[in-house]
């Protein structure tokens, strides 16, 4: 399914967002992923965070 996703990025020229990077290491320089990180507070608010690879 990652390979789905990579080739529809890469056809469409868009940026891959994941929670997962792991599944698009073999991908390097064909499609551009960034990861996104989400927490949660102790008082339930979201934090998110975002790092391209």
């Amino acid at each position: 399914m990652d390979l789905l996703i990579a080739a529809t990025a890469h056809a469409h020229d868009a940026h891959l967002v994941t929670r997962n990077p792991d599944g698009f290491v073999a991908l390097d320089g064909l499609v551009e992923v960034t990861t996104v990180r989400a927490d949660v507070s102790p008082d339930g608010i979201v934090i998110a965070a975002a790092h391209r690879v």
